[in-house]
């Protein structure tokens, strides 16, 4: 692992301790520092780092469109599951779910427009008023 990729796998593991703790923060309002110090609050961090981690891993090897692939998998199989739960708690764990999703939606979208900005620079693509351009020119 090189010393970029090591920054890369200690940001996102902070990331996803900050993540789990402030979830648990604003869960708990009425005594955050004392559910901060519970087995479960640590087990609730860890899966959050996990979870980082394991999305930064799928990023580095199937890149951003391959992980919308898979995640359009795992999101057949969560609306399943909300299927199956009692029909008074399907609209708590749905709107969990939305909320997710937007989240990931968000990060899917400046990561596809970052993506894009980087092809543009590198020249891997050409902006369409440019291929216009060069085809009215009729140099392209």
């Amino acid at each position: 692992m090189t010393f970029l990729g090591q920054w890369q796998v200690m940001f996102v593991a902070a990331l996803g301790i900050f993540t789990g703790t402030i979830e648990l923060v604003g869960r708990y309002r009425d005594a955050p520092f004392r559910a901060l110090r519970t087995k479960g609050a640590f087990v609730y961090v860890a899966v959050n780092v996990v979870v980082a981690l394991t999305g930064l891993f799928l990023l580095q090897t199937i890149g951003s469109y391959g992980m919308l692939f898979y995640m359009s998998k795992l999101l057949e199989q969560a609306i399943e599951k909300v299927r199956q739960l009692p029909e008074h708690e399907q609209d708590v764990a749905a709107a969990e779910l939305i909320g997710y999703l937007d989240d990931f939606a968000t990060s899917q979208e400046r990561s596809a427009i970052a993506e894009g900005r980087q092809a543009l620079e590198r020249g891997d693509i050409v902006p369409l008023d440019q291929l216009r351009h060069d085809m009215e020119l009729g140099t392209h």
